[in-house]
């Protein structure tokens, strides 16, 4: 299970039968940079290529290597990432780029929130 607690990233795997859980605090402002380079190379690529950009797919391997390197653990991989996440995991792949490292904010209506409660 991956999600965003209290600002933190938390990864909880099954890793030979024991489950360990990757705790992810500090995302250094370097990896904000990294993010939008990669994306943008990821597009000039498909561009360059002749499409007009990069493919669901594409984006989305590009997204879990970026969240895999936002752990200080070199434990957690890409690869670990494509196991142990849940399809239904892909929108919390899109909250912490999104929200945790471009610091978008989250509105009432996106989160499903009712201001009046």
């Amino acid at each position: 299970m991956l999600e965003i607690k209290n600002e933190e990233l938390r990864l909880s795997v099954t890793v030979k039968g024991k489950k360990k859980t990757y705790v992810q605090s500090k995302i250094p402002m370097k990896r904000v940079l990294e993010y939008s380079e990669g994306e943008i190379d990821l597009f000039a690529k498909a561009i360059e290529e002749g499409r007009e950009g990069a493919t669901e797919n594409e984006v989305l391997d590009f997204r879990i290597g970026f969240v895999a390197k936002l752990f200080d653990d070199d434990d957690v991989t890409k690869e670990m990432l494509l196991e142990e996440l849940d399809a239904n995991e892909k929108e919390v792949v899109f909250d912490i780029i999104n929200y945790r490292v471009l610091g978008n904010e989250k509105n009432d209506a996106v989160s499903g929130t009712d201001p009046k409660d």
